[in-house]
């Protein structure tokens, strides 16, 4: 089905045996209800110049369908990439920065303010809901991880290691992956992302009084 999405998150890319990155891309149908859309390889995409390409805070119109594999309610993937169409930004003033205001207006519309994490993993728990809107009692600060410390190394490995690993399979393949179930040459120019050596989340207390930690993904 052809959807509009404003598009409000975007992490950043990861390493897929499949698609040899991958972005997971969410926001909100116009009637104000969260969708995510994965996989997506969005650079390996955009190695193609003529591709359409979107950013956060921007209306896109795609064709989708609810992805098999995926049982939150949320999850979608896209079914014809060649659909794909960008539209208008939530730009400011001369086309500048962010509407906040429209922003906020998004964010709200027809959705629950969770202000109790416990009650939002209860109903994660249930699979009822996996995206949502969450305003902290208090948010204690931002922490920040350095991978490349000894005690916190082990994931740069794994990512050097699976990185050199893809690299390979992209040589012996030619350069060709299976990407939205059709073989597409990936372009020279396509670069894998580097890895962030830095873990960063925000640690906040909601009304249930539980001091949590979550990762910035986007």
């Amino acid at each position: 089905m052809i959807m509009r999405i404003l598009v409000s998150v975007m992490t950043y890319p990861s390493l897929s045996e499949k698609h040899l990155e991958t972005v997971c891309t969410a926001g909100f149908r116009e009637d104000g209800s969260w969708i995510r859309i994965f996989p997506i390889p969005y650079r390996v995409i955009y190695a193609d110049n003529d591709a359409p390409r979107y950013h956060k805070w921007q209306w896109i119109e795609v064709d989708v369908e609810k992805r098999i594999q995926d049982s939150r309610p949320e999850s979608y993937h896209i079914y014809n990439i060649d659909t794909l169409k960008t539209d208008t930004n939530i730009l400011g003033k001369k086309g500048k920065g962010i509407d906040w205001n429209l922003r906020l207006q998004w964010v709200l519309k027809n959705k629950t303010i969770f202000t109790n994490m416990s009650e939002l993993l209860d109903l994660t728990a249930q699979n009822k809901i996996s995206l949502a809107v969450l305003k902290p009692t208090r948010v204690n600060r931002v922490v920040c991880c350095d991978l490349r410390k000894k005690d916190e190394g082990k994931s740069m490995e794994k990512y050097a290691d699976k990185l050199s690993k893809l690299k390979a399979k992209c040589q012996a393949e030619m350069l060709q992956m299976n990407i939205f179930e059709d073989k597409q040459d990936i372009k020279d120019s396509f670069q894998f992302a580097e890895k962030i050596p830095y873990k960063f989340s925000y640690e906040f207390v909601t009304e249930d009084g539980i001091k949590r930690t979550l990762m910035i993904e986007d």
